[in-house]
């Protein structure tokens, strides 16, 4: 009996023994879960973020807490299990930190400009007009075709062809043959001289009712002297006029001293004793020679590059 009693005690000690290794194993295995709760693992890197600026973005490390496993109670097998997965399936919650850039941190994001390059120098010509228009206007205001298509013509008439007198006196005419008015406003008459020093004074005792009020006044080109001859603001001489006497007006210059030589006055006609044509006395319209030639030689209607230039080297030689 007693030795029957004995080897049942062995027998329960015996089986007594997995269960204990199986408690401790458990006990190992909680309190590495605990652990392993206790420190929290670092989330995984978020992804760099957006960049419209052409710079590239900085990355930040994410913020969130690594997912865990709880265990209470379970198999020694089951804990293995577990705390691997607890190792290998966490999962960050982290997010990126790094935002939209336009350059520089916090910026907002650029929106490239339309670039403006330099030009190379070449190019497409532009289509070339036809070559055709209007006249354009003077600087007084009058257009080119008037002063291209006016047709005016100076009479003189001396009285007093002595060439040694202390007064020079003529009568002055302008016939326009022209259908159209004539803008007499914008007109200058030129009396060419040579005062030998002499100081003068200077009259018009008449003009035409197609004249109106007129303007005195002496002027120079070189060595070439001139009286000049200007008309009211709103003159015009009417197209096509016959009658002499409407459109004359006289000029009277008088020596302050002594008397002119008019015998070298390029102006003087002595022998122009009733209304005649004369070239030597000049007609101006918006400052542009249209009657007459100049002590210069040049002439109204000259080509600037041949016949003007010609006579201007006669008149010098």
């Amino acid at each position: 009996m007693k030795q029957w009693g004995l080897m049942n005690q062995q027998t329960k000690t015996r089986a007594s023994q997995p269960r204990f290794t199986f408690a401790v194993l458990a006990a190992v295995a909680a309190v590495t879960c605990a652990k392993a709760e206790d420190q929290a693992l670092p989330g995984a890197t978020g992804a760099g973020g957006s960049n419209s600026g052409g710079l590239t973005g900085n990355s930040a490390v994410g913020t969130g807490v690594q997912n865990t496993t709880t265990i209470s109670t379970a198999s020694a097998a089951t804990a293995a299990s577990a705390s691997a997965a607890t190792t290998s399936s966490g999962t960050s919650t982290g997010t990126s930190g790094g935002g939209t850039q336009g350059g520089e941190a916090g910026a907002p994001a650029d929106t490239g400009s339309t670039g403006t390059g330099d030009s190379d120098g070449t190019g497409t010509g532009g289509v070339g007009g036809d070559g055709t228009g209007t006249g354009g206007t003077s600087t007084t205001g009058v257009p080119s075709d008037v002063i291209e298509n006016a047709e005016v013509v100076l009479l003189y008439k001396i009285d007093g062809a002595q060439a040694s007198t202390a007064s020079i006196f003529m009568h002055l005419y302008l016939r326009n043959q022209s259908d159209d008015d004539f803008p007499l406003n914008a007109a200058e008459v030129r009396y060419w001289l040579d005062s030998d020093g002499r100081n003068y004074t200077m009259a018009s005792h008449y003009q035409g009712p197609g004249i109106g009020k007129v303007t005195l006044s002496k002027g120079s080109e070189g060595d070439d002297e001139y009286v000049a001859v200007t008309f009211g603001a709103t003159a015009t001489l009417a197209g096509n006029t016959t009658d002499l006497n409407r459109n004359e007006f006289q000029l009277k210059l008088d020596a302050a001293g002594g008397n002119f030589d008019q015998s070298n006055d390029y102006s003087f006609a002595p022998t122009l004793t009733s209304a005649t044509e004369h070239d030597r006395v000049t007609v101006y319209l918006a400052d542009e020679l249209i009657w007459g030639c100049e002590p210069s030689g040049t002439c109204a209607g000259d080509d600037p590059g041949a016949g003007g230039a010609a006579g201007a080297a006669g008149a010098e030689g």
